[in-house]
C-alpha cells in the first residue's frame, strides 16, 4: 500500500475521530486499529523499530503502523506526550517471577534488548524522533549481571511477551467501560501478588480469573449481548459466543475456586504463574475480536 493512500485514509479516519470526541493522544491507537478492520489487517500497536541490536523481531504490517504513527507525529507533534505506565505484566528470568512495566508511549518507538545501552529508555524525550526502549530497562528488579545470563532466545521471549502484552493492555485501556477498568486493577493485582515479598498465589488466581471473566463480559456489552453473573468462565465463553479452541483451551488453566482467597485452596507459584500467563494469552486473542465502534 501506497504511503500516499495511507495518509488520504488517515486523514478521513482522524476527521471521524475528532467528531468522535477522542483525544488527540490516544487517536494513533484508535487510528490503527480502524485502518486494519478496514483493510482486514492485524497491524500492531508498536513496531519494533528497526534495532542494530538484533534485526530478528518484526512483525507483519508495521511499515503501515509505522506510518500512522509518523503522520500523527507530523500533525500534532508535542501534543503526542508520553504518560504513565499503562500497566505491568509478568516475566520469567531463569526461572523467578519479575514484574515488567508497559510505558505508554505515542508515536514510533524502537524496542530494543541490548545489555550494553541500558538507562536509555525515554533518552529522546518521548515526543521527538523514534522513542527508544530498552526492554532491560523496564523490568523491575533486573540487574546488569542477571541481563548478561539471559539466553539469546529467552531474550527474544521476553520482547515478544512485551510487545504482546503491551498492545493487549493498550488496547484494554482505550475502552471506556467500568468492567474493563476493574479487570486492569486485576490484572495489576496478580502481578504484584506473585512478584511481593510478601507472594500470595491464592489472591494471585482469583485475580487473573477476575480479569478473564470481565472483560469476557466488558467484551459482550460491547457486542450487545446479554450476559449473566457467575464466575464459571467456560459458561461465560459460551455466553460471550466465543468457540475458539485455542482460547478455550486455555481456560482450565484460569479456573479457580472462590476458596483460593482464603487460603482454603493453596496454588503454587507455578500454578499462578501458568492461570497469568494464559489469561494474557486468551486476552491477546480476545481483543483481535473485540468490535471497533464507529468504525464502517
Amino acid at each position: 500500500m501506497e504511503l500516499a493512500t495511507i495518509n488520504k485514509e488517515l486523514e478521513m479516519i482522524n476527521s471521524e475521530l475528532s467528531e468522535r470526541d477522542v483525544p488527540i493522544h490516544a487517536r494513533p491507537i484508535h487510528a490503527i486499529m480502524e485502518f486494519g478492520k478496514k483493510h482486514k489487517l492485524s497491524l500492531p500497536i508498536v513496531s519494533t523499530g528497526r534495532s542494530s541490536a538484533d534485526n530478528n523481531y518484526p512483525i507483519e504490517n508495521e511499515y503501515i503502523t509505522d506510518a500512522i504513527h509518523a503522520w500523527y507525529e507530523n500533525m500534532y507533534s508535542d501534543s503526542l506526550k508520553i504518560a504513565p505506565d499503562i500497566g505491568k505484566t509478568l516475566v520469567l528470568v531463569n526461572g523467578d517471577p519479575m514484574a515488567m512495566r508497559l510505558p505508554l508511549i505515542y508515536g514510533q518507538c524502537e524496542i530494543q534488548w541490548d545489555i550494553i545501552k541500558t538507562g536509555i529508555t525515554g533518552a529522546k524525550g518521548f515526543n521527538k524522533g523514534p522513542n527508544i526502549l530498552n526492554v532491560i530497562d523496564v523490568i523491575d528488579g533486573l540487574t546488569i549481571t542477571m541481563a548478561k545470563n539471559i539466553s539469546h532466545d529467552a531474550a527474544r521471549n521476553i520482547v515478544h511477551w512485551f510487545l504482546q502484552s503491551y498492545e493487549t493492555h493498550n488496547f484494554i485501556t482505550n475502552l471506556d467501560q467500568a468492567l474493563v477498568k476493574q479487570a486492569l486493577t486485576d490484572l495489576k493485582d496478580a502481578v504484584s501478588h506473585i512478584t511481593s515479598q510478601l507472594a500470595n498465589y491464592g489472591q494471585a488466581r482469583w485475580s487473573t480469573l477476575q480479569a478473564c471473566e470481565k472483560l469476557m463480559k466488558a467484551y459482550m456489552v460491547d457486542k450487545e449481548i446479554p450476559y449473566r453473573n457467575g464466575h464459571y468462565l467456560e459458561k461465560v465463553a459460551k455466553n460471550a459466543e466465543i468457540d475458539s479452541k485455542e482460547m478455550l483451551s486455555l481456560l482450565p488453566d484460569i479456573q479457580c475456586p472462590a476458596s483460593v482467597r482464603y487460603g482454603e485452596v493453596k496454588p503454587t507459584k507455578l500454578e499462578a504463574i501458568k492461570a497469568y500467563q494464559s489469561t494474557m494469552v486468551f486476552l491477546s486473542y480476545l481483543v483481535k475480536m473485540w468490535p471497533v465502534k464507529g468504525c464502517t
